[in-house]
């Protein structure tokens, strides 16, 4: 998985299991991520994978 810093974040991503989900990530949506998570916990004591949101995905 490739962490993009330079990429623009869209605010979008998708969490799942522990496989990789997708070839990268904008460094700001994986920030979000950790936000979302630590503010409102989902996964409590389990290992996830967060990639991009695709733009067609609701």
């Amino acid at each position: 998985m490739d962490l993009d810093r330079t990429a623009p974040g869209t605010g979008r991503y998708r969490v799942g299991g522990p496989q990789v989900l997708g070839p990268r990530i904008a460094q700001a949506d994986l920030a979000v991520a950790v936000v979302d998570e630590l503010t409102a916990p989902a996964h409590h004591r389990q290992q996830i994978a967060v990639a991009e949101q695709p733009c067609d995905a609701r």
